[in-house]
């Protein structure tokens, strides 16, 4: 059993892919280090108490290309973000800040819910916060309720 077990494992193992690990590792926790306090620090300080937006804005293929390719991007970068959050949870590495700038980023429907659900934690709230005092932006405003 061990013999078949160290023989499916092995391409997991391979130095190469453990290469690849540790550089997205690394790559990772340096552009969260960077990116988390810009992105903390530009948020608005009543993003958690004030309503959520009634529309979500719709792009479609009438919109101009310039706004388009924007939006592309933008959510593409959001999904990068949302991976390499995912990945630091079990890699080194702030997984749930990265993860909300990554939620914060993209545009989707739900997502102003999704972001209150996110720094409603209270691991995350003083975080983010932290962040802010570090950048001499003031706090955010606490959540009414769950």
């Amino acid at each position: 059993m061990a013999e078949w077990l160290a023989e499916v494992l092995r391409p997991v193992f391979h130095p190469s892919v453990v290469a690849a690990v540790a550089v997205f590792s690394v790559a990772s926790l340096v552009a969260a280090l960077v990116a988390a306090p810009w992105f903390a620090a530009r948020l608005p300080p009543d993003l958690l108490t004030r309503a959520a937006p009634r529309t979500h804005r719709t792009l479609t293929f009438a919109a101009s290309p310039l706004r388009l390719l924007r939006a592309l991007v933008r959510n593409a970068l959001g999904a990068l973000l949302v991976v390499a959050g995912l990945a630091m949870l079990l890699l080194p590495g702030p997984g749930l800040v990265t993860l909300l700038v990554g939620l914060l980023v993209m545009d989707f429907p739900g997502k102003h819910g999704a972001v209150r659900a996110i720094l409603a934690r209270p691991a995350v709230f003083a975080a983010v916060n932290a962040l802010r005092r570090r950048a001499g932006r003031p706090e955010l405003e606490p959540p009414d309720g769950p």
